[in-house]
């Protein structure tokens, strides 16, 4: 089958995690019209939140003109959410050319990342049952083996983690890390009920950080964290 731009954008499609949002307050500092700018970036980042679109093909998905594009690129730079840039921009020397490029970097806080079909990153690395890989050289090993199903959840709650917990700073070993460690105070069989619980709630990450919280910090059982979370909301 011929490889088409048309091909290529139905296999892949970027996700928006509701926190950010909801509980956040990411819509009260960008407004319809640089949101709109901020999605259309959105449709070329890569597993680095990265991508380099040209201001006319901006203009062209938004329907303005460069110059309305322009302006709105530069309001973003000046725009924080929790602290940090929404976006960051630098100059990039194109190969072989006189010329450079934009490299725009969508802040990871907001929320968005871009999977393919398989629900997964581009260039995310597979993970073997006993081994979870980090963004450095390193291999941390796990001290038992978890089941495949398992370690597929270790990386769906790390990833999350890693996104909506600013004490991790984008570190995914260190996030991969502390649920290793979550699960040594839960044990396999509780963790999981935990991740399932936390699919089934609408808070999400968000519900998983307090119940991880009362159950390693203030030394209560998984069923006592959850009926306080239960009563307070």
């Amino acid at each position: 089958m011929k490889d088409t731009k048309e091909t290529r954008s139905q296999n892949v499609f970027f996700k928006v995690f509701i926190n950010p949002i909801r509980y956040d307050g990411l819509l009260k500092v960008l407004p319809p019209e640089l949101l709109s700018t901020i999605i259309a970036l959105a449709t070329f980042i890569d597993d680095m939140n990265t991508c380099y679109p040209t201001i006319r093909t901006l203009s062209s998905i938004c329907g303005v003109n460069s110059s309305t594009t322009q302006r709105r690129i530069n309001r973003l730079k000046d725009i924080r959410f929790k602290g940090r840039p929404v976006i960051e921009i630098r100059k990039q020397k194109v190969q072989n050319s006189g010329f450079s490029r934009n490299k725009y970097e969508l802040n990871k806080v907001m929320g968005i990342a871009i999977f393919d079909n398989n629900h997964s990153t581009h260039r995310r690395k597979q993970c073997t049952p006993k081994q979870l890989l980090d963004n450095t050289n390193q291999t941390h090993y796990l001290k038992q083996d978890y089941s495949n199903e398992t370690i597929d959840e270790i990386k769906k709650v790390a990833d999350l983690l890693v996104r909506f917990d600013k004490r991790i700073n984008g570190d995914i070993g260190f996030s991969r890390r502390a649920v290793l460690s979550h699960i040594k105070h839960f044990g396999e069989e509780k963790w999981r009920e935990l991740y399932k619980e936390m699919n089934r709630n609408a808070s999400g990450i968000y519900f998983y950080k307090k119940i991880t919280f009362k159950v390693i910090r203030e030394k209560k059982t998984y069923e006592q964290a959850k009926q306080e979370w239960d009563s307070e909301h």
